[in-house]
């Protein structure tokens, strides 16, 4: 990823999503 995670909507969705997880 270029951008930051947090840069896009579904970006930062999909990182909360993958930290819930681990």
């Amino acid at each position: 990823m270029s951008t930051n995670p947090f840069d896009d909507d579904k970006g930062s969705f999909f990182v909360l999503i993958n930290d819930e997880e681990q």
